[in-house]
């Protein structure tokens, strides 16, 4: 999946409503294969490493240190483990609406989806989206296309979850203030980066609304109207809640763990000094 197309699991179904039943541990693995879901926690790595900013705490007075550095490193390099995500398809989500969804993806169409979402993630897929946004310049999505890939990402909740991705792993560093300094410093902290993120909401909403909208253009650039229109309408379906819900709820559970990891380890670390 493309960094911020966690597209790729966005699955709904025309297809007959199954009895309610337990995820197995076989099929959770399959769906996490299948799905995309291993390359969204790749993404939840990629915007720790890339979007926590220790360099924020010290601008706060904040002693950071090589070893600070180095643990947020060992711990944000656990976080593709898919045990924490496996566990939570086995306990949280229906059987027979993930064997419906399993099935659409082994469509013709579904297959079509997953090829897109899976060669936009090769190494030289960054380039070509770089030159085909370069492209879109000069010469525009004709206005059906376009409306059909913002009801895309609208209805699979692509910036939603991107913005909580990213306002969870700013606020971290709220959490490593908490161990590196007293309470009353980190407090104020805490309500800086509050503030910061509220005040800068605006200008990322449109930074990743532009960057979602090209690169979903780019992913999908294979289908047809007709194809698209069929995925947005899966989508559309109560059964397409699984996918981004499934999304939120994953997001949510493996920052949590690395906070959790991350405070721990910055603890001992501070026991040893």
């Amino acid at each position: 999946m493309a960094r911020f197309s966690i597209a790729a699991l966005f699955f709904s179904l025309l297809l007959p409503r199954l009895v309610m039943a337990d995820v197995t541990v076989a099929q959770a693995e399959r769906y996490m294969e299948t799905s995309g879901l291993g390359e969204l926690l790749v993404s939840i790595q990629t915007a720790v490493q890339s979007r926590l900013n220790l360099q924020r705490l010290s601008a706060s007075k904040i002693i950071v240190d090589e070893d600070v550095f180095n643990t947020v490193d060992v711990v944000a390099k656990r976080i593709p483990d898919p045990l924490l995500a496996i566990k939570y398809l086995t306990e949280k989500v229906d059987g027979g609406m993930m064997t419906s969804t399993l099935a659409f993806l082994h469509t013709p169409l579904g297959e079509k989806i997953r090829s897109s979402e899976s060669e936009s993630n090769r190494p030289e897929a960054q380039v070509e989206m770089q030159r085909y946004a370069l492209a879109l310049s000069s010469s525009p999505l004709p206005l059906e296309r376009l409306a059909l890939v913002k009801r895309l990402i609208l209805e699979a909740r692509m910036e939603d979850l991107v913005l909580r991705m990213l306002e969870r792993v700013f606020m971290t560093s709220g959490d490593v203030a908490e161990v590196l300094t007293n309470t009353e410093q980190a407090q104020e902290f805490r309500a800086e980066i509050a503030d910061e993120w509220r005040r800068s909401l605006p200008v990322i909403k449109v930074q990743f609304e532009q960057l979602i909208l090209v690169n979903t253009q780019y992913i999908y650039r294979a289908l047809s109207n007709d194809e698209l229109e069929r995925y947005v309408h899966f989508l559309s379906e109560p059964e397409g809640e699984m996918y981004w819900k499934t999304s939120m709820a994953i997001v949510d559970i493996y920052l949590k763990q690395f906070v959790t990891e991350l405070v721990s380890s910055l603890k001992s670390l501070s026991g040893a000094a």
